[in-house]
């Protein structure tokens, strides 16, 4: 009889603090996202260890004629094979005048690595885990018009 016994830990919590003020030109929001996968295999004593860290800071906010938005995360990964570090930074601003039909908008979406294209993704489906590198979509920034008619 082939017997081969399996244990796993996983442990993942989130833990924030924001601001929510009505009539605040900048509100905020900033924590982390902890993610903790521990599997061991008795038959062979395999040991597989995977951390995610992602320390988040955010920032939104208003002025005359503009609504602007900036959220920053990192993201921490690290196991027995791979380990890696990514800084991921998307702005926005939104720029309306009062009374008028024209917006305009700038939005970027992981600007510090426009030529970035690989990401590490992790998979535990039945206590099996595998982890392999990937090809994304970079950074990008936009420009955008809309005309409300």
């Amino acid at each position: 009889m082939f017997l081969n016994e399996i244990t796993s830990k996983i442990v993942h919590g989130d833990v924030k603090i924001s601001s929510v003020f009505d009539k605040s030109k900048i509100n905020f929001e900033t924590g982390i996202k902890v993610d903790n996968h521990h599997i061991a295999y008795q038959i062979n004593d395999t040991r597989t260890h995977l951390t995610e860290m992602k320390p988040f800071f955010n920032l939104d906010g208003a002025l005359k004629n503009a609504v602007w938005n900036v959220d920053f995360l990192v993201e921490n990964y690290k196991s027995e094979s791979l380990h890696t570090t990514n800084y991921v930074l998307s702005p926005s601003i939104v720029f309306k005048q009062p009374k008028e039909n024209w917006e305009f908008s700038l939005r970027g979406d992981n600007i510090l690595h426009i030529d970035h294209t690989q990401r590490i993704e992790s998979t535990n489906v039945n206590n099996l885990f595998e982890e392999r590198k990937y090809a994304a979509l970079a950074g990008s920034i936009v420009f955008g018009i809309k005309y409300k008619i």
